[in-house]
């Protein structure tokens, strides 16, 4: 009997990257002539996060269901984990052992305890991640950035491809420019809030939207959302759907970043190829990406280019442009081949 490859999707949210990421990898899966089977919900969880963690029991119960249909497929031959953050994985290495079951895992890595300023940095998680590092195969990391930052023992298992844009479904004719500069992060401390505040307290000539896919009932309970609320050049757009997220990225002249961890940026790479001209710290994977003109070393020159920019943009757009072109071919298909035909 011809053994399973398999795509693993753990529980998700709403509006996060990984929709993103869920959506596009299995546009991708769709695409190959390969047989490749997902498992996993893929209809994200309402997004009511309120504090600094990521997910909550809803994560706990989705994972556990994820691990005991894993388990359920009896013998596989690859799986390919959508988190390499990915409790309880032992138990599915443990139940392959007993049945004497040899697969190959693999995982898309976001981040880790290894990260300086990441939010998941308790002081448990170093030793599990390391039983993960021995069990998977074959790690993918989108960025040189993270791929370099991975212990030196586990280095060789990474491979660096950045992640696919291949749902990002982009009408540039839909809007005008009639938006200042948009912020579509959210709002943890690992995106560089307290840095947002203070380009916002020093521009009040210039509208800033900040976009969040949770409704005002469960946002109004984040500290930093009631700090910004204070100033009158700053407006929010909440709960949107993504075709509505994706019109007001159209709409805006300027996509700035503040963050303080940041491996990939589905944010950044979505306005970018919506026409935003991107305003970005010259640190973590951005210079990776984009050109020297379009990153800063300090607040000075951050506000620096964000007037300049909005002010004269064309010759921004013109060079720009290679970078456009690029993040345009970024495909989780590359990913794809890599695990499961090798």
């Amino acid at each position: 009997m011809k053994k399973k490859n398999i795509i693993a999707i753990p529980p998700f949210y709403m509006g996060t990257s990984f929709q993103d990421i869920v959506n596009g990898m299995s546009l991708a899966v769709r695409k190959m002539a390969s047989d490749i089977e997902i498992i996993g919900d893929i209809t994200p969880l309402e997004n009511t996060i309120s504090g600094e963690l990521l997910d909550d029991k809803n994560y706990i119960d989705g994972q556990l269901s994820l691990l005991k249909s894993l388990i359920q497929e009896g013998s596989v031959s690859k799986i390919l984990f959508l988190d390499f953050f990915n409790p309880g994985m032992d138990l599915l290495k443990y139940y392959h052992e007993q049945q004497g079951i040899v697969c190959k895992y693999g995982s898309l890595l976001h981040g880790g305890s290894f990260l300086d300023d990441d939010l998941y940095s308790f002081n448990w998680m170093k030793q599990f991640e390391s039983g993960w590092f021995e069990l998977y195969n074959k790690i993918y990391a989108p960025s040189q950035l993270l791929a370099k930052a991975v212990p030196d023992l586990f280095r060789g298992k990474i491979s660096v491809y950045p992640w696919g844009l291949n749902s990002i479904d982009i009408d540039l004719n839909i809007s005008p420019k009639n938006t200042d500069v948009v912020f579509p992060h959210r709002l943890n401390a690992d995106k560089g809030i307290e840095e947002f505040i203070g380009i916002v307290s020093r521009m009040n000539d210039l509208e800033f939207i900040v976009t969040s896919p949770q409704k005002e009932a469960v946002i109004k309970h984040n500290k930093y959302y009631r700090k910004l609320k204070r100033y009158k050049n700053v407006k929010f757009i909440l709960g949107q759907s993504e075709k509505e997220h994706m019109k007001t990225l159209t709409s805006a002249k300027i996509v700035l970043s503040c963050a303080k961890q940041e491996n990939f940026g589905y944010g950044i790479m979505k306005a970018v190829l919506s026409g935003c001209i991107p305003v970005l710290p010259n640190r973590l994977c951005y210079p990776e990406f984009f050109e020297d003109m379009f990153l800063y070393n300090d607040l000075d020159e951050a506000i620096d280019k964000i007037g300049l920019f909005a002010e004269s943009p064309n010759e921004a757009k013109k060079l720009l442009a290679p970078s456009r072109k690029q993040i345009s071919g970024f495909s989780f298909s590359s990913i794809l081949e890599d695990f499961f035909k090798n």
